[in-house]
């Protein structure tokens, strides 16, 4: 459910996958959330309304590859949902992308966002999800141990992850504080 696709059968891969599914719903679920309910004067509703869209977005994602629809209203939905997703979640895509170096390894972060990896044919939203990913797994800079089995390799991955994501809300929530102090929110 993470992962929003077919999972993959190679093990590496499967885990690598569920390191940058964890990168990219940091940023759906909770910091783009936290970012409209911040910037839009009606709080609680800005928020909601990001994340009904990021709902309808799984759902037309869904919808699309089970062809549940039997008309073209599932493409139709599909092609709409992930261009509003993308363009509401384009600001907090990056500031998390950020996060995600000051949080972890800078260099490596930094310098995977640097790489291009998107395809021009990319939607805004395949554009964030694979920004997030990319720069997300490099800021947890890990490395390869011989001796380590692919079950502790992929627990260590997925631990790294969310110890990534933690800092990365323990750096937001400073953020917004100071914002507060300062009288910079609404």
């Amino acid at each position: 459910a993470i992962i929003e696709s077919d999972v993959p059968g190679d093990t590496l891969e499967r885990i690598q996958r569920v390191e940058e599914a964890i990168c990219v719903q940091a940023n759906n679920r909770l910091f783009a959330v936290i970012f409209w309910f911040i910037v839009l004067p009606v709080g609680p509703l800005g928020a909601w309304t990001y994340r009904v869209t990021d709902l309808v977005r799984r759902r037309a994602v869904f919808a699309a590859e089970r062809d549940d629809v039997e008309n073209g209203n599932s493409a139709r939905l599909l092609e709409a949902a992930t261009l509003l997703h993308g363009w509401l979640a384009w600001i907090p895509a990056r500031l998390t992308a950020i996060g995600y170096a000051a949080a972890g390894n800078f260099d490596t972060a930094i310098g995977a966002w640097r790489a291009p990896g998107e395809q021009a044919s990319d939607t805004p939203s395949e554009y964030n999800e694979h920004l997030l990913a990319r720069v997300g797994t490099a800021a947890l800079a890990l490395g390869d141990d011989p001796n380590e089995d692919l079950v502790s390799r992929g627990v260590r991955g997925a631990t790294a992850a969310n110890q990534l994501v933690f800092r990365l809300l323990l750096i937001w929530a400073v953020v917004i504080a100071a914002m507060t102090l300062y009288g910079w929110t609404q």
